[in-house]
């Protein structure tokens, strides 16, 4: 937790009596039930803005065989538990309907913005766990390895919901590492692995009917939500480091970062996606050659010049799976955004 001061705030009802609604979208919402329910607090109902039918994608089917996401009609059958469509969770009739499950408070996981309204009507027992201590917004995982984050860990954080984003007071926090060559499949999956000790966590926190928590640091950054298709686009202009982590951050479980593969004649061309680069060693090239390919191996890599120096291409993605570059990406080639 931070340094600065903690402040006490009391239960307006009894701990024993808390019975909560889990509202959100998360692939991790079932996770997190089931962790409430073996520290022994009561969940009464689920609620979400995804309607229960709602077809899982790509990206949800590939977690999905990863054990990292369950559906929500999967949840709700496996769970038996009763179910409230809330497209806005600060609509009146919703709230009701979420009242009426018996839920007197309420923890978000990935829900929709919370209003006052919402805050009001559960007397402020409303809670939010959010996936990362140093950003604010959705896209946490992916920023962190754009970014170069080089601590290679972050903490859930599970706080009071106010009227800010991801800004209430925090009650606990729970760390998580990855391996320095990350993907945003292996972050999320040292997530999932550490939501019993969070939840663990909070059940010792709000156990004494008066619940201890900090502020959150307020120069934590916001960084929008990104979209592979829009955002993941290789710019060969970079640095080999800079497009190394751009390969990770819209990698697995995203489509990966695209690039256009122009062939020797200038006039073809196609997308491809990346799948895994390594800092190459040419250096001293000019910035024309940047997406130049400088060499290939066949069922191998292939080696391709950005700012500064180069990249070793090893695999482009092939749907779901991964094929060697040098299959693809040829002398002669080149590669721009």
């Amino acid at each position: 937790m931070n340094d600065q001061a903690s402040t006490g705030r009391k239960l307006p009802i009894p701990f024993g009596d808390l019975r909560f609604c889990v509202i959100g979208a998360s692939s991790f919402l079932g996770a997190v039930v089931e962790a409430l329910r073996e520290a022994g607090l009561k969940v009464v109902s689920i609620a979400s803005q995804s309607p229960p039918d709602q077809p899982d994608g790509a990206v949800e089917t590939h977690l999905a065989a990863k054990g990292l996401h369950e559906s929500i009609g999967g949840i709700v059958s496996r769970l038996r538990l009763p179910f409230i469509h809330t497209p806005d969770p600060n609509d009146d009739a919703a709230i009701a309907a979420i009242r009426q499950t018996g839920a007197n408070a309420v923890l978000s996981v990935s829900a929709p913005i919370i209003r006052a309204n919402f805050l009001t009507a559960f007397d402020g027992l409303v809670f939010n766990i959010h996936g990362s201590k140093r950003y604010r917004g959705r896209a946490g995982l992916s920023w962190l390895i754009l970014n170069d984050d080089r601590l290679f860990e972050d903490s859930w954080v599970l706080h009071w919901i106010d009227a800010g984003i991801d800004t209430g007071a925090a009650i606990v926090e729970q760390r998580f590492t990855w391996p320095k060559t990350a993907y945003p499949i292996d972050i999320m999956s040292a997530q999932r692995a550490s939501i019993p000790a969070l939840i663990t966590g909070f059940r010792a926190a709000i156990s004494s009917n008066s619940i201890v928590s900090r502020p959150q640091p307020h120069d934590r950054p916001y960084f929008p939500a990104l979209k592979t298709d829009v955002d993941g686009k290789i710019d060969w202009h970079w640095t080999a480091s800079e497009i190394e982590r751009c390969v990770r951050a819209f990698g697995w479980p995203y489509a990966g970062a695209k690039t256009i593969l122009v062939l020797p004649d200038r006039e073809r061309r196609r997308d491809i996606r990346i799948a895994r680069v390594r800092v190459g060693t040419s250096a001293g090239l000019h910035p024309l050659a940047c997406g130049v390919v400088l060499a290939h191996s066949r069922n191998g890599s292939a080696e391709i010049a950005c700012r500064g120096g180069s990249v070793l291409v090893d695999t482009i993605r092939d749907g779901d799976g991964e094929q060697p570059a040098g299959d693809v990406i040829r002398v002669g080639y080149r590669l721009t955004g």
